[in-house]
């Protein structure tokens, strides 16, 4: 592939994360359905969704019916204490929707900490539209794109002198923040998602993988096995387990065109962050076209 006039990437392929890649089936529309089966909110109240025909999807401009907002919120109350991109892992403090109410409810969204003399600010949250620049672009999400989306407590804690010490950041390096305030960092939106991009690679013999942490309930599993079952590609591979230590990892299935969708099993959309060992061998046997099931 040629980015320009003077440099040639020698692209093999990719592998990409728990990535939202079809706005018809990812995100919200699985998210609901991943908590229900998560045992985080009752079928019953899954069931209202269907019942009030509530749709999502942030690539169209749909106007569901009022009774789906005060679902959502059920269901916001019912994960507050929980990370949603990791809804069995512990969380610190009260969880990221607990610290959000905490925000909007008056708590100063910004902090600030005396360093070398000079006081140094940062924002506490973060703001849907700094988070995902293109939510402000759509009319459905405006509103909800001005306020604070999360709260963020590595603020307070990578701020702290003795942390900022201890890391040797020099002083006069500005306060740490989740999201940039950059302008470079704007990112467009694109309605038709990701998908397309895997058939027209797929032509040129480039070899894709996807893979997804099985408990993130932001980009859960259910709407990526979705996608990946509507592109209708023959299976080389039928599921199989594949394995670090003796211990299963997580599963896989492979497809004819030099495509293979995996699961890591008991991490959500960090994957890497929280099995380091298995996803450094996994990432390794995919880069040198090894099998996943060899240890």
């Amino acid at each position: 592939m040629r980015g320009d006039n003077t440099t040639t990437y020698n692209l093999k392929g990719f592998a990409i994360g728990n990535g939202i890649t079809d706005w018809n089936v990812d995100a919200a529309p699985a998210t609901f359905e991943a908590f229900v089966n998560f045992n985080l909110i009752s079928p019953e109240l899954y069931a209202q969704f269907a019942q009030y025909n509530c749709k999502y999807n942030v690539a169209k401009n749909i106007t569901n019916d009022p009774h789906c907002a005060g679902l959502e919120t059920q269901v916001d109350n019912l994960i507050a204490g929980l990370n949603p991109y990791d809804v069995y892992r512990t969380t610190y403090g009260n969880g990221p929707q607990a610290q959000k109410r905490s925000l909007q409810a008056g708590k100063s969204e910004f902090g600030e900490v005396e360093i070398g003399g000079e006081i140094k600010k940062y924002q506490r949250g973060v703001r849907l539209e700094q988070y995902t620049p293109w939510v402000k672009h759509n009319p459905l999400l405006r509103d909800a794109a001005a306020k604070i989306s999360f709260g963020d407590p590595m603020g307070d804690y990578l701020n702290r002198a003795a942390v900022r010490a201890a890391l040797n950041i020099p002083q006069s390096v500005q306060a740490w923040e989740g999201c940039t305030t950059n302008p470079l960092f704007n990112y467009p939106f694109s309605v038709e998602a990701s998908i397309w991009i895997y058939t027209i690679l797929q032509r040129y013999g480039y070899t894709l993988m996807h893979y997804s942490g099985d408990t993130d309930g932001v980009v859960p599993t259910i709407g990526t096995r979705r996608w990946v079952e509507s592109l209708q590609w023959p299976i080389t591979k039928e599921w199989t387990a594949w394995t670090t230590d003796g211990q299963i990892s997580g599963n896989f299935i492979e497809f004819a065109e030099n495509f293979t969708f995996l699961t890591v099993h008991g991490v959500g959309h960090m994957a890497p962050l929280w099995k380091r060992k298995d996803m450094q061998s996994m990432i390794l046997k995919y880069i040198h076209g090894e099998d996943f099931t060899t240890n």
